[in-house]
């Protein structure tokens, strides 16, 4: 007798373990698991196994022999629908998804030579960034658009978490408690990608100490109104601790004058910067006979002939890429120059590994990430 069938009959019932002998008027069998057991019952015995109540009995049909010899077995007696529960439902095990983002980094094929003389960079860049020069969607997704104050003077900023942006002081260098609307993962002025955010400013922190007159600590923070939802256009970027290597190619971007008072980009435009030791910095500002930038030790540099930050770039980041790790490393916040990419003469940025103290200070209670 199968292990799931049932034998039923008026009088009282007895349970039969798995390959137990089954003793009849006629028949004496040993039954093994799937078989089929048939015997002649008398009135005061009974034989059942323990069964599913919602099994089904399996028998040879009436008028064969069974499989062991024997009469034919009795028809099934099938118990009332009514005592039959439904069967429980399946028991499904939790399904876990882990998403892996990762962000397109910029595509390089960098060749540097030194430059032999006066009036250019020490690293001549003979190669452009593949693919041209306009973000692509994933690309820097951490660069911030700010329009400061009633007449929306454009700056760039670098999101650090989904409460603060990294800035320039300069930026707010007329307003005592300005207000800034910010746009976020969006790389276009108009309305473009789907990941477009916008806040506005809940508290705007200038570095204690910034001097506008040699622009030193030029660094301020931007609390936002409300956390930023991260997506695959919008992350924030970790804080270097370290800075890159002379000569490594760094990457600013923003929507600022594409020439020298020339008009704004309506895409978020990056570029790849070489960048400068501060000795070749303070060179280089020392030869420039036009205008005397005055290079501190917080602050760091970068110079490609012909291709530098702009106007409405302000408070942008700057990014070394640690393709190696697969992350973006902001080194620097965009601060000024003399004009936009003139020969020989360097960008000055706030150096942000000066700066990790006071940033953590400063935005005490949230999460700050360090490279």
């Amino acid at each position: 007798m199968p292990i799931d069938s049932t034998v039923t009959t008026s009088t009282t019932t007895t349970s039969t373990p798995i390959d137990s002998t089954v003793t009849s008027s006629t028949t004496t069998s040993s039954t093994p698991i799937d078989s089929t057991v048939t015997t002649s019952t008398p009135i005061d015995s009974t034989v059942t196994t323990s069964t599913p109540i919602d099994s089904t009995v399996t028998t040879t049909p009436p008028g064969l022999p069974d499989e062991i010899g024997g009469p034919p077995a009795p028809p099934p007696i099938v118990a009332p629908p009514s005592v039959l529960p439904p069967p429980p439902p399946p028991i499904v095990a939790p399904v876990t998804t882990t998403t892996t983002t990762t962000f397109p980094p910029p595509v390089l094929t960098t060749t540097t030579t030194q430059s032999p003389g006066r009036g250019h960079c020490p690293y001549s860049d003979t190669t452009r960034i593949v693919g041209g020069v306009p973000t692509q969607f994933g690309q820097m997704g951490f660069t911030v658009r700010l329009e400061v104050g009633p007449s929306g003077i454009q700056c760039g900023g670098a999101l650090i978490n989904n409460y603060y942006v990294l800035t320039a002081a300069h930026c707010f260098l007329s307003l005592s408690n300005p207000s800034v609307a910010i746009t976020l993962g969006d790389r276009f002025i108009r309305p473009t990608d789907n990941t477009r955010y916008t806040a506005s400013s809940l508290q705007v922190i200038v570095h204690e100490d910034y001097n506008r007159i040699t622009m030193e600590h030029d660094i301020a923070l931007v609390r936002l109104d409300r956390p930023v939802p991260y997506s695959g256009n919008l992350y924030p970027v970790c804080l270097a601790q370290t800075d890159p290597q002379p000569g490594s190619t760094a990457f600013a971007s923003g929507w600022g004058h594409t020439t020298y008072q020339g008009t704004g980009s309506g895409q978020m435009m990056m570029v790849g910067l070489h960048v400068l030791s501060h000795q070749d910095c303070v060179r280089l500002d020392e030869e420039d006979d036009d205008f005397l930038l005055g290079v501190e030790e917080t602050m760091l540099c970068t110079c490609t002939d012909n291709k530098d930050a702009c106007q409405g770039d302000s408070g942008g980041p700057l990014v070394y890429v640690d393709l190696v790790a697969g992350k973006y490393e902001l080194i620097g916040v965009i601060s000024f120059g003399h004009q936009c990419a003139l020969p020989g003469v360097p960008g000055v940025y706030s150096r942000v590994t000066e700066y990790t103290d006071w940033v953590t200070r400063n935005t005490a209670g949230t999460s700050v990430d360090l490279c």
